[in-house]
């Protein structure tokens, strides 16, 4: 009997958790799919600007993620999503200026690490890692301040970075 309550309450979780995606993809910038191309999901989720709400994010999506994550001189300790990051994400790549903190905690637990400067670059990889069924998580878990005026301003850059190169 107990075991079937939980079956019931982890389907419940799953069927709560597929609709507050579709309900957040209804807003600009955070679990906003933006383009499906050869069977690959391009999200953008530029409003991720913490770790918290990255992990959000991988938590909700049900296929095998690139996630582009964002850096800067701000400390997070990384660590502490290391078993999410196992779970859900494939390839990571790192864009930005600071990438110790994602390489050291992370770069072991996935298949591929990848380090770039510019976004456009942590894209391009992005697409070329990509494979049919998997997801290319735009979620940079960090603020925008430095390299873009906002998380918006962030967001419309990689919409038209991934508009022009697919």
């Amino acid at each position: 009997m107990e075991k079937k309550k939980i079956e019931n309450l982890s389907a419940k979780l799953i069927a709560n958790r597929q609709t507050g995606r579709v309900s957040f993809s209804d807003v600009e910038h955070r679990l906003q799919t933006i383009l499906n191309h050869n069977d690959v999901e391009w999200i953008n989720d530029s409003k991720s600007t913490n770790l918290e709400s990255s992990c959000y994010s991988l938590e909700m999506l049900q296929k095998p993620i690139i996630w582009i994550v964002g850096t800067n001189e701000r400390a997070r300790d990384f660590s502490l999503i290391e078993k999410l990051v196992r779970l859900k994400v494939c390839k990571i790549v790192c864009y930005g200026k600071y990438d110790t903190a994602v390489k050291y905690s992370l770069s072991s637990v996935v298949d591929g690490y990848a380090y770039k400067n510019e976004l456009s670059d942590a894209i391009d990889i992005a697409n070329q890692w990509s494979k049919k069924g998997y997801a290319v998580l735009f979620s940079p878990a960090c603020a925008s301040y430095g390299a873009f005026k906002d998380y918006k301003h962030r967001g419309n850059e990689f919409i038209r970075i991934v508009n022009e190169l697919l």
